[in-house]
């Protein structure tokens, strides 16, 4: 997958596409928000630590906020997705509790939703998992971790991000 990114200092959206060129989806960024872009292919195994983010996005105040939108090679449909969830657990989070799964609608797109509680180094979070289907042959994946505090501060930002999260036809 190939992200392209238009935007200046201000809010920026970001165009994923395949390796032949056609877009899949779109997302915006709030200004004020730092990106860190990866442009490397993930390389990985189930049960593997997780793969190299295409978006690593943060808000720029220092709040423990932290998304990530990335396409997992390895997964092409929900039930992967599933396994997929569990094997990033035991890399990223510990004493995890989680809701129960659901499957959504997210902007016209199918999509997987989970979230729950957990620890991240000694801070307590939240977090949600989200596996959606731009097209039918590609499922992404966007993940969040917060503090509450963080959580409450930016939920404008993170109601925005999810608004703006769209396929492109």
């Amino acid at each position: 997958m190939v992200l392209l990114c238009a935007g200046t200092s201000h809010a920026q959206t970001m165009l994923y596409e395949t390796d032949d060129g056609r877009p899949i989806f779109q997302i915006t960024y709030p200004s004020g928000w730092t990106l860190d872009l990866d442009f490397d292919k993930p390389r990985e195994e189930f049960g593997g630590p997780p793969p190299p983010r295409v978006v690593e996005a943060m808000p720029s105040d220092g709040s423990l906020l932290w998304l990530g939108i990335w396409i997992p090679p390895e997964v092409r449909n929900f039930q992967e997705a599933k396994v997929y969830l569990d094997s990033l657990e035991q890399h990223i989070l510990t004493d995890v509790q989680a809701g129960e799964p659901r499957s959504e609608q997210l902007n016209g797109m199918p999509a997987y939703v989970i979230e729950g509680t957990a620890k991240k180094d000694n801070d307590d979070v939240n977090w949600l998992m989200a596996f959606f289907q731009p097209v039918k042959d590609v499922v992404a994946a966007a993940f969040y971790v917060a503090v509450p505090a963080a959580e409450q501060k930016h939920k404008k930002d993170l109601d925005a991000l999810v608004a703006s999260l769209r396929p492109v036809k």
